[in-house]
């Protein structure tokens, strides 16, 4: 009897143990997450296992994967923060290029949006300007997606006043403008020809106001205090190749009179925007300033089109994996229903043949965003060490996909 109870409890010990070591690896995997969130991270390496957050496109396959919209950090990221009548600044964003004041241009802790201070323009030859670089290409691809936001406040509304300006040379430039008596004009052009144009939104008062002009694929729109003002659609490209001016057109005319805070661009459709031809759409305007180096809305996420196929680039394992285990941050666009409208599946062969992975809802890990997970045997696949990871989505059913981790054994 003393042997049959002694048994009896290592059993329940080796249980335990196996539960508390399960336990412990979805815990690692869902530290390892946040910390890359806050910290703007991509990719991380676990023991047996990488962590993958969608920030930017490292870690993707994007040549295999299809309908994915990548959240991304911010390459110009100005807070207009500081001491007063400082002539310089440092970019939050991940451009490296110096950001030169010209002129008067300063800070002023007498007007701000957010934060102690923004940068002042005087309208006679103030300005700002950054090198030149692949960062400013906004327009170099017809598929690519962008956010241009910023909030201003104009001291009076004379002619024309540029905000941005990508100046090559006259009539090889895009530029983001205000124009008295039209409004905001976002314009693309080359050797003299319009590749793209929309304006509307006019600023008549002496108030802070946020302008968003964004790029979604071929579809464009500028909106004003979050409310579309303008549209259009155009597949027409053009790389310029010039310094970046903020706060005159490039050739010494058209300066700003007023006052930038919280200045942003980032490769990603940061507000989930959907600009269309009726002018109905609308955003939602920041409450705060800019977290460095990440979007606004919907944070560190990857949004995904319909019927969404993700794919990772391959990860080295040390050893040939028999089990691989997924865990997915998942937050619902639509109603999805798990292994019916979003699917999982493994390779321990560098996609040569795929495991189909039965995923569980492990409940919520933050507001309406949720844990999947899910484990199958690739003991079946090619001998490999080369792992990665698919997640489709089905039946037009969207969804933001925050992060994925993955483990194997």
């Amino acid at each position: 009897m003393t042997r049959l109870i002694f048994l009896f409890l290592m059993f329940i010990v080796l249980i335990s143990s196996g539960i508390a070591e399960a336990t412990m690896t979805e815990n690692e995997t869902i530290n390892a997450y946040r910390f890359q969130e806050e910290n703007n991270k991509t990719v991380s390496n676990m023991h047996d296992g990488f962590v993958d957050v969608y920030i930017d496109g490292i870690g993707i396959d994007e040549s295999s994967s299809s309908n994915v919209t990548l959240g991304g950090a911010s390459v110009l990221l100005l807070h207009g923060d500081g001491e007063d009548a400082a002539t310089s600044i440092e970019n939050d964003g991940t451009n490296t290029g110096s950001i030169t004041f010209n002129g008067n241009a300063e800070l002023d802790t007498a007007q701000q949006k957010w934060g102690p201070s923004s940068i002042y323009f005087d309208g006679t030859g103030d300005y700002l300007t950054i090198p030149d670089s692949s960062d400013w290409d906004i327009f170099a691809d017809a598929n690519a997606d962008w956010t241009i936001d910023f909030w201003v406040k104009h001291t009076d509304h004379a002619n024309t006043e540029y905000y941005f300006s990508h100046f090559e040379a006259d009539n090889y430039t895009w530029l983001l403008r205000h124009q008295d008596g039209t409004g905001i004009l976002f314009y693309a052009e080359e050797n003299g020809s319009t590749q793209v144009s929309l304006t509307g939104g006019e600023i008549t008062d002496t108030s802070w106001h946020h302008i968003a002009a964004i790029k979604k694929g071929n579809e464009y729109g500028v909106y004003l205090d979050g409310t579309q003002v303008s549209y259009a659609s155009s597949s027409n490209t053009v790389d310029h190749n010039g310094t970046l001016y903020i706060g005159q057109r490039g050739d010494g005319i058209h300066y700003l009179d007023g006052h930038m805070d919280e200045i942003r661009i980032v490769k990603a459709n940061v507000f989930g925007a959907s600009p269309n031809a009726s002018k109905t759409d609308s955003i939602t305007v920041p409450d705060s300033a800019h977290t460095n180096n990440t979007i606004t809305s919907g944070s560190s996420s990857f949004y995904t089109g319909l019927n969404m196929n993700l794919v990772s680039e391959v990860f080295a394992a040390e050893a040939v994996p028999t089990d691989i285990k997924v865990t997915i941050f998942e937050e619902d666009v639509d109603t999805l229903t798990v292994n019916t409208d979003i699917d999982a599946s493994v390779s321990r062969d560098g996609g040569t043949s795929w495991t189909t992975v039965t995923l569980t809802d492990e409940g919520d890990l933050d507001s309406n965003m949720r844990i999947l997970s899910g484990s199958a045997s690739v003991t079946g696949q090619s001998s490999g060490s080369s792992v990665q990871y698919q997640i489709t989505t089905d039946n037009d059913k969207e969804s933001k996909i925050h992060g994925v981790g993955v483990s194997w054994e």
